[in-house]
């Protein structure tokens, strides 16, 4: 009986063994996917206001001026925005005419991770020697600049 027991006992350590060299890894390689929609979204949460300062009747505004700056963040390596334009170049405050330009894109690529960030600085300007209305709206006018992307 003894014999029989350690017999069992070699071949079920043997078993063991065997099955502890046949231990192995294996992979198995998979896809990771996504589509990106690209977009552009306002970067400012106020932009400052186009700010003439006080205007005198036949006089002239005590900024003659006045920028603001107004960015856009857009999805990095996107397409570049290809067209900005302001609702309206041109308005009045209590009567005295003014107009407003936009100049040339400013374009700030972004790290990895970071937007692309597209600035416009926009320009107002009043013509001197206005009467003005004392009765007109006094403002703010408010305007949006638009870019297409």
């Amino acid at each position: 009986m003894k014999q029989v027991a350690l017999i069992a006992s070699l071949a079920l350590s043997g078993l063991l063994m065997s099955a502890a060299a046949q231990a192995a890894t294996v992979g198995q390689a998979f896809n990771v996917t996504a589509t990106l929609t690209s977009a552009c979204a306002s970067n400012n949460t106020a932009p400052t206001d186009v700010n003439f300062g006080a205007y005198t009747a036949f006089g002239s505004a005590a900024t003659p001026a006045p920028t603001t700056t107004i960015s856009f963040k857009c999805t990095r390596n996107a397409t570049a925005p290809s067209g900005v334009a302001l609702d309206a170049s041109t308005g009045s405050i209590k009567g005295v005419a003014y107009s407003l330009a936009i100049g040339a894109v400013t374009a700030a690529p972004g790290a990895a991770g970071s937007p692309d960030i597209y600035s416009y600085v926009v320009t107002g300007t009043m013509a001197a020697g206005q009467a003005g209305d004392a009765t007109a709206a006094a403002g703010p006018v408010v305007h949006t600049l638009t870019i297409t992307y």
